[in-house]
């Protein structure tokens, strides 16, 4: 069955070209789980990894540690702090003679020195704080004693900062005394915040239980500066004239089973130099409450606070750049509905609050349609602001120039990096890292911890997911080639496989009017007439055909060539139909990358049963094309079209009859049991029907989604599956 009949054209849709690129992909090294990242002048990175407490029971990772990566992700050091895998780093500050400080939680012993201000531990979990010298390696290690989790297993949350002197302060969630003369303690069912300055030798100077948050800042007055989230039940210490005296939610954002979780409102404080006395202290929210995940002080002692909110009403100031907020009702395929008792929609928001904590400089929402989240923010010189996030919206603001299938969605989260002007009532275009997210659906569990970024003030960012790290910049020159997915599932990529088929998007890279090239005794060419032309590690690449495999003026499809087996790095060149650079992106190789041709970019539904699979590109045993109104009959055999599972072939070959089977093992979990593998005569040669027999579907009468997932060769195809059945039982 030639692939030409099982698939209808993909539409592009392309806009003009804007400046800004993804600069690199690079996976990250070893197998490093990085909580927090920090850049320095030159663009080295700082990677702090390790357990948390909370995920402290999952399978073993590797130990605590401080990496430093070079700007395009060489490894400079990596230190480990402690071979316990209880242990994690959550926060890391550079001091003024490059040295760098790391704190976390451990639970059980930890490595200290000598001159360790505390050197046995008080509770388990505790803290700990650690510096290293400029070439990685420990200095200073000592317990920071007082803090551990609350009751609700949130555990301790950390951040630092460091001033000009050398001092350093850290603050997080967790039960902590005070030192005399600092702020005395404030608690609730066990639940505290605290901040803790340290003196340049890592030596306690004052510690307060009164107040702390997520987030931390220090001004050049030495003022500190707090920002974090609570319930509204908790005795938060609101000081007179504060901009919002009480709490905006006591609505429920959270549930488990039986089990409601109010929503957390954000909040904000500034302490004196000696944690003595509050200036402010504010809670700062909507009615389903906001999370701060950054805070940064500009020069006049303003705090800007990001982060993310369910809040329809979460405040803003006239004049601001998005004054509504647009995200719309969640989607939660789980529950079979949509919206929850989980609240509205996640959108991300920027505030600037005046130095006395009394007023709005600005307040703005930063997010589309669907759900959207800030992790992290950076000034320039003239107090414009960087946001590092993660969105799902495909209109999300600032996007320009991006074709459809790069954009984000629902299904595929894109990190993104822009910037909002310095009165927050403009924004510059915003810059996408395409493919880095490859998780399905939007995550509200995702935090500043599991996605963590770093931006300078000159619009460069970088950000680790997924196991990669993306670097980004607002204004290096834009190219026109934009980004790649599989053809197969549409998802955006960073790494390829040698056979894999693979769709290039972009604006005017291609042939205008669009092009299908005939294959020439047997094989596609890999060039049509004098247009364009691809090359992945200097190895053209050909240009496929059919329906949706098709070229165009914004889109050309290609085979990866069999030939850069062995590779751990290529780069892909694009020429334009007159022999001119299009653009260039660098992939990791992989050795095998199956994908599973779907019906539709999103997860399948069928009169109101919604999933958390993808319809697979299947046809019943009749012919026809498989659909929720038009199922396959419980036990009969239907036929999908797999990507990319071999590795070895002539590269653009076109697969002959008779059929010949696919040498690698197949292996089916879920309601559906493997009957064969073989090529697809017709269509290009790393494309394989895969034959299942539907098992019976006990969960009903009707329709039904029988769903499974596949694994060829030993690798996971990406996506979980499904195909529509008829139960009559």
């Amino acid at each position: 069955m030639k692939l030409l009949l099982v698939f209808a054209v993909l539409s592009i849709l392309a806009s003009s070209a804007s400046a800004g690129a993804l600069t690199s992909v690079n996976p990250l090294p070893g197998q490093i789980q990085p909580n927090v990242m920090i850049r320095d002048a030159e663009g080295n990175l700082y990677l702090g990894s390790g357990v948390p407490i909370p995920t402290s029971g999952l399978p073993p990772t590797p130990p605590a540690a401080v990496t430093k990566l070079s700007a395009d992700g060489k490894v400079i050091f990596a230190t480990t702090l402690a071979p316990n895998p209880e242990v994690g780093v959550t926060a890391l500050a550079l001091a003024p003679d490059g040295s760098i400080w790391a704190a976390g939680s451990v639970q059980g012993s930890f490595p200290v020195t000598k001159d360790a201000g505390e050197t046995q531990p008080q509770g388990d979990p505790t803290g700990f704080v650690v510096r290293l010298n400029t070439s990685g390696a420990v200095i200073y290690s000592s317990y920071l004693n007082g803090i551990s989790p609350s009751p609700s297993g949130l555990g301790t949350l950390l951040a630092m900062t460091v001033d000009n002197s050398g001092a350093v302060y850290i603050t997080g969630q967790g039960v902590f005394n005070s030192t005399p003369g600092a702020l005395a303690p404030v608690m609730q069912s066990s639940v505290g915040y605290f901040t803790v300055k340290l003196d340049q030798n890592g030596k306690q100077v004052w510690a307060t239980g009164g107040i702390g948050g997520f987030a931390i800042a220090v001004d050049a007055l030495g003022n500190v500066y707090v920002a974090g989230s609570a319930t509204g039940v908790f005795p938060l210490p609101i000081t007179p004239g504060a901009f919002q005296p009480s709490s905006a939610s006591s609505n429920v954002c959270g549930s488990a089973g039986p089990a409601a979780f109010p929503c957390s409102n954000q909040y904000a404080a500034k302490l004196d130099p000696s944690g003595s006395k509050l200036i402010y202290c504010t809670w700062l929210s909507g009615s389903y409450g906001a999370y701060s995940s950054s805070l940064i002080v500009d020069g006049q002692g303003n705090a800007i606070l990001a982060g993310t909110t369910q809040s329809s009403d979460y405040p803003t100031t006239p004049g601001a750049f998005q004054m509504v907020e647009f995200a719309g009702q969640p989607y939660f395929p789980s529950l079979g509905l949509l919206g929850s008792s989980s609240g509205p929609a996640y959108t991300g928001y920027v505030t600037k609050l005046n130095a006395r904590g009394t007023g709005l400089i600005f307040s703005t929402y930063l997010g589309g349609s669907a759900e959207d989240m800030l992790v992290n923010t950076s000034l320039d010189a003239q107090d414009n602001v960087y946001l590092v996030g993660l969105a799902t919206s495909p209109d999300f603001p600032g996007i320009i120039g991006v074709p459809d299938g790069c954009r984000p969605s629902q299904v595929h989260q894109v990190p993104y990096l822009t910037r909002l002007s310095a009165d927050g009532s403009s924004l510059s275009a915003t810059q996408l890292a395409y493919g880095v997210v490859d998780a399905q659906g939007f995550d509200a569990s995702i935090t500043p911890q599991s996605a963590p970024s770093a931006a300078d003030g000159e619009g460069n960012a970088s950000l680790a997911f997924n196991g990669s790290l993306a670097s980004l910049s607002l204004f290096a020159p834009a190219q026109r080639f934009v980004c790649v997915t599989d053809a197969g599932d549409h998802a955006p990529i960073t790494q390829i496989a040698p056979g894999e088929l693979l769709e290039l998007l972009g604006n005017n890279i291609g042939e205008p009017g669009g092009m299908s090239p005939q294959p020439v005794k047997g094989v596609i060419p890999v060039r049509f007439g004098d247009g364009s032309a691809v090359k992945i590690h200097g190895i053209a690449a050909p240009i496929l055909y059919s329906p949706i495999l098709y070229s165009s003026q914004d889109q050309i499809n290609i085979q990866v060539p069999y030939e850069i087996a062995g590779q751990t790095r290529v780069m892909l060149e694009i020429d334009d139909p007159n022999g001119n650079p299009a653009g260039t992106l660098e992939f990791s190789v992989v050795s095998s990358q199956p994908r599973a041709f779907i019906n539709g970019a999103g997860y399948a539904s069928c009169n109101g049963n919604y999933t958390t699979s993808f319809q697979a590109l299947a046809l019943n045993a009749d012919g026809s094309f498989n659909s929720c109104t038009n199922p396959a009959e419980v036990g009969s055999v239907i036929t999908l079209f797999v990507d990319g599972p071999e590795t070895r072939g002539v590269t653009g070959a076109i697969a002959v009859s008779p059929a010949t089977p696919l040498a690698l093992p197949v292996t089916v979990s879920g309601t559906a049991q493997f009957i064969s593998a073989e090529s697809d005569p017709g269509s290009i040669n790393s494309v394989w029907a895969v034959k299942l027999r539907l098992a019976p579907n006990s969960s009903g009468v009707g329709t039904q989604a029988a769903e499974f997932t596949l694994t060829i060769g030993g690798v996971p195809v990406q996506d979980p599956l499904l195909v529509w059945v008829l139960s009559r039982q």
